[in-house]
């Protein structure tokens, strides 16, 4: 029950941040002309992308998808700095013998009242970045750019009970089938940016990749009744797409436009 109030009140708070962005959107005055005279802009994209999973991860999750914020900070001089934390989640695990020792002899689990749960297994996860990039092949209001950065990744295994009590699945107890791994990140993306100079049509796509060194952080599984003391190489390749509210920074009140 923890694991599913903690997976809406994740869900709420990126559902804010969304409302809010696109409230304050509505609040700001388009500029013309800035990025091309000045440079100096302040980015808040928020991002939806779908990972495919390559190394470790690869043996544990299917294809995933992910929802971010960032704020990032272009230069006069076209070098982009900033964060950006992203929501992972999905349907797809394929864990080996994750819960086995629960199953009947039916191969279901059973539910607090000793009827067969109707539950899942998703994946859920997060990372936070620090990066730098630059723009190239750089025109007002589009660009080519690259980034770079470092960070923390962190992904478990989520058990969707569909709203029913399965005791043996909830906490404390749950930490012992969740597979709960995190640790140093990086990333790496290419993409293409562009911020109208009239209206509200600014996005970017980017193509990035991630590798992760993580390490399981539970003692002890309870299922395969083993300690998992090895670490991980998590990989992800990920396609995003984000739009982009910017603010333009040291500009005159002449520039502004209705």
């Amino acid at each position: 029950m923890k694991s599913f109030i903690m997976s809406f009140f994740y869900r709420c708070i990126v559902l804010e941040v969304l409302l809010v962005v696109l409230i304050f959107s509505t609040r700001t005055l388009a500029q013309q002309g800035t990025f091309a005279e000045n440079g100096n802009i302040i980015l808040f994209p928020v991002s939806y992308g779908i990972s495919v999973p390559v190394g470790d991860l690869a043996e544990r999750f299917g294809v995933f998808s992910e929802a971010g914020v960032s704020i990032y900070r272009k230069t006069a001089k076209n070098w982009l700095w900033g964060a950006e934390g992203n929501y992972k989640f999905g349907t797809q695990v394929k864990e080996p013998g994750l819960a086995q020792n629960l199953y009947t002899a039916q191969g279901t689990i059973s539910a607090i009242d000793g009827t067969p749960a109707e539950m899942a297994f998703e994946m859920r996860g997060g990372s936070l970045y620090f990066n730098v990039g630059h723009f190239f092949g750089y025109r007002p209001f589009s660009a080519w750019f690259v980034l770079g950065g470092v960070g923390f990744l962190q992904h478990q295994i989520y058990v969707n009970n569909q709203g029913r009590a399965i005791p043996q699945l909830e906490s404390p107890y749950s930490k012992g089938y969740d597979r709960l791994s995190n640790g140093l990140a990086l990333q790496q993306s290419v993409g293409y940016m562009h911020l109208s100079s009239r209206n509200h049509l600014n996005f970017y796509l980017r193509l990035e990749l991630e590798e992760a060194f993580t390490q399981n952080r539970r003692s002890f599984n309870y299922d395969t009744r083993t300690a998992e003391t090895t670490g991980r190489f998590d990989m992800a390749i990920c396609l995003k797409f984000a739009w982009v509210l910017p603010v333009y920074t040291g500009i005159r009140e002449s520039d502004y436009y209705y």
